[in-house]
């Protein structure tokens, strides 16, 4: 059975002021996505988790997902199912 909450540690500064390097957070693996959640999303292509904010829905199942920081580049189109769950707690 998977557990529903997972503990994450953030790396990195694209989604400062919001969260900080090395900052843990809580994140709800069952939650639905929405425009405007914090989420982590395993980015297949690096082969690693990260942290970014959904900025808008693209089609059914597609979000644009991006940092809150305004000095990093990174937007990227993900779909449901590289979305990992919600940060609920931070």
């Amino acid at each position: 059975m998977r557990f529903p909450l997972v503990i994450f540690r953030v790396s990195g500064h694209s989604m400062e002021p919001t969260l900080t390097a090395g900052q843990f957070v809580l994140v709800y693996r069952w939650a639905e996505p929405k425009v405007g959640d914090v989420v982590v999303v395993n980015d297949t292509e690096r082969d690693i988790l990260i942290v970014k904010r959904i900025v808008n829905e693209v089609g059914p199942g597609k979000w644009k997902v991006a940092g809150d920081n305004p000095g990093h580049e990174g937007s990227r189109v993900v779909n449901k199912s590289e979305i990992i769950g919600k940060v609920i707690w931070y």
